[in-house]
């Protein structure tokens, strides 16, 4: 098990000026252009994504934003578990050039964040609906349920990225009194991340002890081309996973999977990567 080193050059590194700097480009689209649609970016036990379905997913949610009135640099509220949903509505803002906006789910957070960012649409469930008082929100045009976007039939169009300047904001991360501003040019340094962390294979996986902690964790993998295991993780586990590499701490390792496992493990230091992606937010 490697302990990689931090690499804190990356982070004084200025924004990539190339004309394609949207996120999402590099995390979804660039490896359809490659032709990686196939490749399995989020594997469950029972059912699995390829990046193929992840592109039509988040295609679909942008349809309707624009169709709700969401254009480049909008404000857009994600009030979502986290999980594959957050993630597609997360990424389908994006492609529109508009801003996504996270916050604790409490009534108070929701809507102070909301007022303070004057956000203009909210997507949300009907089990946190219940949170947002649009009575406090003067600015707030439409609060989207995902159940009723999903009733609606797939979208044939093609949703062309919105190419936005590298320093433009792509998600406000909120949590209490704090909060962190990732830009579209900060998909170089998640790559640069990806590099210290993950073994280059589009077998990687990253275990679930960790997706939750940072909304953004997820693209640590996707901008390799590079899959997301969700699920529990157990010594069955090991099966499923065969031929695959598990990104996981060494405790998780040596309490659940056991070092005699065939299954290729990438040891890591939990804290700093976390710290490496909140210094990220704050540049």
């Amino acid at each position: 098990m490697t302990q990689p080193n931090e690499t804190t050059a990356i982070f004084s590194q200025p924004f990539d000026q190339e004309p394609k700097t949207n996120a999402v480009f590099h995390l979804i689209d660039h490896h359809l252009e490659l032709g990686h649609e196939s490749v399995y970016c989020l594997i469950e036990s029972s059912h699995s994504l390829t990046f193929g379905d992840f592109h039509l997913a988040i295609n679909h949610y942008s349809a309707i934003l624009k169709l709700n009135g969401v254009i480049q640099k909008d404000k857009v509220l994600v009030l979502l578990e986290p999980g594959t949903l957050c993630q597609q509505v997360l990424l389908a803002i994006l492609r529109l050039g508009a801003i996504a906006i996270i916050c604790n789910h409490e009534s108070s957070s929701v809507t102070n964040v909301s007022e303070k960012e004057r956000v203009k649409i909210i997507v949300t469930d009907y089990s946190l609906r219940g949170l947002i008082d649009v009575n406090q929100l003067p600015a707030l045009q439409q609060v989207l349920l995902t159940e009723h976007m999903n009733q609606l039939p797939q979208t044939k169009e093609t949703i062309d990225v919105a190419w936005v300047a590298a320093n433009q904001p792509a998600v406000k991360l909120y949590h209490k009194d704090r909060w962190l501003c990732y830009r579209h040019g900060h998909v170089s340094a998640i790559a640069e991340l990806a590099n210290i962390y993950l073994i280059q294979t589009e077998e990687t996986i990253l275990v679930p002890a960790l997706i939750h902690t940072h909304p953004l964790f997820y693209w640590l993998a996707w901008v390799k081309c590079a899959g997301v295991y969700v699920g529990p993780v157990e010594a069955k586990t090991v099966e499923q996973l065969k031929g695959f590499v598990a990104l996981m701490d060494e405790a998780t390792f040596e309490a659940t999977i056991k070092a005699d496992s065939e299954l290729e493990v990438l040891g890591f230091d939990q804290q700093k990567l976390m710290n490496a992606l909140d210094r990220c937010g704050q540049n």
